[in-house]
């Protein structure tokens, strides 16, 4: 058997290429007869000529880039591909058709879903592999991740990090590329379009009390605001009662790789942690959301400054810089003097850092 043409297509609804037709000699007309794979996929017939010249069979989700394909027929073996040998490649696009959101905050903290084709999972043996970066310049240090990839879909986390506002927009484009391992040359390359919008980034105003106590639970107090527009993709779209439990997590951190302390009264029986709203108003006309909410402070919280950040589910974060400060306490010196010339131990007791007593 040979093949001596093939050619792709794709059905009126689909985005990527789903049928491929083989052409040649002696393809056999019993469907049952023939095996076709790409990419190690079976490829499952859907036509096939009465006097086998021709067979259509339906493609699997493929990742983006060059995949084999081979077609063997029972009691006859592998068919004779164009050009010699028993394989022949095709080579699939990586597509993005849509992101949502398709906006939200400067300073990230928001997962997106680029919808499209090319996302499927590279085979393990492989020397393909699939990333996301920035293209272009960012208005902070950002790095953004790939966490999962269905046949259509493929989720990216935007972190949360310190951007530089200098517009109320701003133009971010990641960019999703497939990659040989082995060269780092690219295989494939779709560009994913989000908006960083100020009036989608959570301004935290007012953090109170300002100074708290080493490892000691306390109560904090936050006024944050957003525009009404992305308060709504959160789910809010009126003022919330006193006492509700607020759309936002409130996380405190100490510089941009300090560990990460979440805020909120923790419910009876392991629930998770909350966030209760004082006060909030809800303005149509203004376009705006402003809420005043508090947490209780872990009592894990060691000595340091802390970044107050908040954050909204599908917008993103905001953050007010050294908003919270845990002071070290000494509260006693094993010694009050000592030689001139120096070479004295001393134990200083006190509470602020992760041990009571330090060197």
């Amino acid at each position: 058997p040979s093949v001596t043409s093939f050619s792709v297509r794709a059905l009126p609804n689909d985005i990527a290429p789903s049928l491929l037709t083989l052409s040649g000699a002696l393809l056999s007309n019993q469907s049952t007869d023939v095996s076709v794979t790409v990419g190690e996929q079976r490829c499952s017939i859907t036509d096939i000529a009465a006097d086998g010249s021709n067979i259509t069979c339906a493609l699997s989700a493929l990742p983006a880039g060059e995949v084999a394909i081979t077609l063997a027929v029972a009691q006859a073996g592998y068919a004779a591909m164009p050009g010699g040998g028993s394989t022949a490649r095709i080579t699939t696009q990586l597509l993005v058709t849509s992101c949502s959101p398709t906006r939200g905050s400067y300073h990230g903290g928001v997962l997106l879903n680029a919808a499209g084709a090319g996302f499927a999972a590279i085979p393990s043996n492989s020397s393909a592999q699939m990333e996301v970066t920035v293209a272009g310049s960012a208005p902070g240090p950002v790095t953004p991740a790939i966490l999962s990839a269905t046949n259509t879909v493929a989720m990216v986390r935007l972190p949360r990090y310190r951007a530089s506002v200098t517009a109320a927009t701003r133009q971010l484009t990641l960019q999703l590329r497939v990659f040989d391992r082995a060269t780092n040359a690219t295989v494939a390359l779709a560009a994913v379009p989000y908006t960083l919008d100020t009036a989608y980034t959570p301004s935290v105003t007012r953090v109170t009390p300002a100074t708290l106590e080493p490892f000691t639970a306390a109560n904090l107090t936050l006024t944050w605001s957003v525009g009404a527009a992305a308060a709504g993709i959160a789910g809010i779209n009126d003022s919330l009662p006193v006492g509700a439990a607020s759309n936002v997590r409130v996380l405190l951190q100490s510089g941009p790789r300090g560990p990460v302390y979440a805020c909120g009264m923790v419910g009876e029986g392991g629930a998770k942690p909350q966030v209760v709203v004082a006060a909030s108003n809800f303005n149509g006309t203004a376009g705006s959301y402003l809420e005043t909410a508090s947490c209780e402070v872990p009592a894990t919280l060691p000595a340091a400054s802390y970044e107050a950040w908040v954050c909204l589910d599908g917008v993103g974060c905001g953050f007010s810089a050294a908003a919270v400060q845990v002071p070290v306490n000494v509260s006693s010196i094993s010694r009050s003097a000592g030689s001139i010339a120096g070479g004295t131990e001393l134990v200083i007791t006190g509470t602020g850092e992760h041990t009571s007593a330090w060197k």
